[in-house]
């Protein structure tokens, strides 16, 4: 079989995992997310679409922490849903399964990333980018790779529902793999 054939295999199984993953933590029968950043909710997310449900609302810090698989990347976090209009929410991330800074505190240098959502236009959009582009933080461009990571939620307005789609994908194969395939391919047609 071609190398392009069976790469074109691998795309398509890959693509069919994307709905796979569903509800994740849904406070209205999961209980709230913790509030405690050295002690975050461990959520689970297998590849598609991982939906997190909440309500944020002023005093109420919500940290949760998950692992992105190795092969695997978190692809887009999708504002589904956010009800407050006027208001915002903050969305902060570090590596690691622990949130090293406290709230009223934080220096956003030791953030990874992290932004405000709600405002007009969020509902349906891929978020992750503006998080990775927090100005001040580390950064990172648009995916984040496998690992640790854990989010701080809040709010400071009007109690809002929200619903967050964390979308995991299969990692691209990487120049080294993509050489193997290569290889494999000619060794096959030889």
């Amino acid at each position: 079989m071609p190398a392009h054939a069976r790469l074109a295999i691998v795309a398509l199984v890959a693509s069919s995992h994307a709905a796979l993953a569903g509800i994740v933590h849904d406070e209205a029968t999961d209980g709230d997310l913790s509030g405690d950043r050295l002690a975050p909710t461990a959520l689970t997310l297998g590849p598609g679409s991982n939906t997190l449900r909440a309500t944020v609302s002023p005093g109420d810090l919500d940290y949760f922490t998950f692992t992105i698989a190795p092969g695997q990347r978190l692809d887009a976090i999708v504002v589904d849903a956010f009800s407050t209009i006027g208001d915002v929410a903050f969305l902060g991330v570090q590596q690691g399964t622990v949130f090293t800074e406290p709230a009223g505190l934080a220096d956003v240098a030791n953030l990874l990333g992290y932004t405000h959502f709600g405002i007009t236009g969020d509902i349906g959009r891929n978020i992750l980018p503006r998080i990775g582009t927090g100005n001040g933080a580390i950064g990172f461009t648009d995916t984040l790779p496998a690992g640790d990571y854990v989010f701080w939620m809040q709010q400071q307005g009007k109690p809002s529902p929200v619903t967050l789609d964390f979308v995991v994908t299969p990692a691209p194969p990487t120049a080294l793999a993509l050489a193997g395939f290569a290889l494999v391919a000619s060794r096959r047609r030889r």
